[in-house]
């Protein structure tokens, strides 16, 4: 990388660290979370590689990992997924993040916030141990890729989103993480009606008759189904959608204040 473009980076408030090829710091680099290179050093440094600091300037980054998914097709269709959904639910998203490829399956997402905190796992996909999606926020870092940006914004464009945006990305993020379900735990009531006689349950019965819709359709329309979810808007908001229910374990799962019943404020 050209020695003036890593003093911009300098010059523009960000804070970068020598990498090594195997995208591992040269470095010790605690320090630079909190007190970056002069340009003056900068222009003595000498590596094969280079890092962004997250956490410093309040950058934040969203590291999509696709390497995780099996096929070059599945990683295209999740991709295509993913952007499309953020781009539905945040206006003019393009324009407010900065975007670039990794080298291994992968793309970042960066962008400036208040709430950035430490690195965080947000969907991790069943029977994986690897994150598909994490932030890279207060004691992180990402490699710079400089040739691989995705659109008009480049480093130096970076600039803050709001936290109603910064919200809208961790609930679609968090969307995709696979939740074990907790075992089903069956009481025995006492026999009182011809029903349980028959070993069938008020409960037991409903269940079969209703799914979740039928319980919360009132307040809920629903805006599409894909493969493995249904996504639902509550009624009267003008957000692109309110939450999903998950078709194989019929759960719902909302980032919607409006309602009755519980939500993630993306916190």
């Amino acid at each position: 990388m050209k020695k003036g473009i890593l003093t911009n980076f300098i010059d523009k408030g960000f804070s970068i660290i020598p990498v090594k090829e195997n995208k591992v710091p040269r470095d010790a680099w605690k320090d630079k979370q909190h007190t970056p290179y002069t340009i003056e050093e900068v222009e003595k440094l000498n590596a094969p590689r280079y890092g962004l600091v997250t956490g410093y300037a309040d950058v934040e980054v969203i590291d999509v990992d696709l390497k995780v998914l099996s096929t070059t097709s599945e990683k295209d269709a999740f991709w295509k997924e993913y952007l499309g959904l953020l781009r539905e639910s945040i206006y003019d998203f393009d324009n407010k993040v900065v975007i670039c490829r990794t080298e291994n399956a992968g793309y970042h997402i960066i962008y400036k916030t208040k709430r950035v905190s430490g690195n965080q796992k947000l969907a991790v996909l069943e029977d994986h141990t690897e994150a598909l999606i994490e932030t890279r926020g207060l004691g992180g870092m990402v490699v710079i890729y400089i040739d691989n940006i995705v659109g008009e914004r480049g480093y130096f464009d970076i600039d803050y989103i709001t936290d109603e945006d910064w919200r809208s990305i961790m609930q679609i993020s968090k969307s995709y993480h696979f939740i074990v379900p907790e075992p089903e735990v069956k009481t025995i009531p006492k026999k009182t009606t011809k029903e349980y006689e028959q070993g069938i349950t008020p409960w037991d019965q409903f269940n079969s008759e209703n799914d979740v819709l039928d319980v919360v359709g009132d307040e809920f329309d629903v805006i599409r189904t894909d493969s493995k979810k249904t996504w639902i808007r509550r009624k009267g908001a003008t957000s692109p959608h309110s939450g999903y229910i998950f078709h194989d374990s019929g759960c719902m799962y909302l980032f919607s204040s409006g309602t009755r019943y519980p939500y993630d404020d993306g916190g």
